[in-house]
C-alpha cells in the first residue's frame, strides 16, 4: 500500500507518463575495450524523440540470471568520459548510460568519432 501512495505522489509531482511507444532499438556503432563491449544504442521514448545512450556489456559468461545492470544518469555537461572511465571499471555489471538531452545524440556519437 505504502508503495503505491508514493507512486502517485510522484506522478502527481512529476506529470503523466507519456504514451508507450515500441522501443526501436537501434544498435549505431560497437567497440571493443578491455573487458567490455561498449554499444552505442538509440531508442525512442516517445512518438518522435529517440535517445542515445552507452551499452556497456563485459566479456565473459554473464551469470545464470544475466548480467546486473547499473543505470547511470548523468549531466550533459562534459562528464560524459568521466562516466565511460568508472562503467570501464565496473567489468561485473552491465551498464547503461542514457543520454538524457535528445538533441545530444550527435555530440555523443562526436565524443567517441562515431559518425
Amino acid at each position: 500500500m505504502e508503495q503505491d501512495t508514493l507512486r502517485r505522489t510522484l506522478v502527481t509531482h512529476l506529470g503523466h507518463f507519456p504514451e508507450r511507444v515500441p522501443l526501436d532499438l537501434t544498435l549505431e556503432n560497437t567497440v571493443e575495450e578491455e573487458g567490455y563491449t561498449r554499444a552505442l544504442v538509440t531508442y525512442l521514448v516517445e512518438a518522435n524523440e529517440r535517445i542515445a545512450a552507452w551499452l556497456l556489456t563485459p566479456h565473459g559468461d554473464p551469470p545464470p540470471h544475466g548480467w546486473p545492470v547499473i543505470l547511470a544518469i548523468h549531466q550533459h555537461a562534459g562528464l560524459i568520459s568521466y562516466v565511460l572511465k568508472i562503467a570501464a571499471h565496473q567489468k561485473r555489471y552491465a551498464s547503461l548510460i542514457p543520454c538524457l538531452m535528445a538533441s545530444a545524440t550527435n555530440d555523443l556519437r562526436l565524443h567517441v568519432g562515431f559518425s
